[in-house]
């Protein structure tokens, strides 16, 4: 058990030519945050100093603007310590993906599943 973070976009889960990570952003289970999904169980030594970083109301979808990006990402790499250097990229490429999308202006929005 734990906490499930969820990036959806417009476009997001069409599957189209267009579309070339359609089954990676509907699989879920994935440590990862380039295609939009991160999560923490609850169980990891991680978990609180990780959860600080969800700066959002964790009850609604919220749109993940650059403003909330730009937080997001001072306080992951405000995290210290050597074992957290690659679940902290994973978590930047969540932001990464973010941006892209703005970029793109497909209006991302986050959810936390707990």
């Amino acid at each position: 058990m734990g906490v499930d973070i969820y990036m959806s976009w417009d476009g997001f889960g069409i599957r189209e030519t267009s579309n070339p990570n359609f089954k990676k952003q509907i699989t879920g289970y994935k440590d990862t945050g380039k295609y939009g999904y991160l999560r923490i169980a609850y169980s990891v030594p991680y978990y609180d100093i990780f959860s600080q970083c969800l700066c959002w109301d964790w009850d609604k979808k919220v749109e993940f603007t650059e403003e909330l990006i730009k937080e997001f990402e001072k306080k992951v790499k405000e995290l210290k310590g050597e074992d957290l250097q690659n679940k902290k990229k994973q978590w930047l490429d969540f932001a990464k993906l973010g941006k892209k999308l703005n970029k793109q202006n497909k209006h991302p929005t986050i959810y936390v599943s707990y």
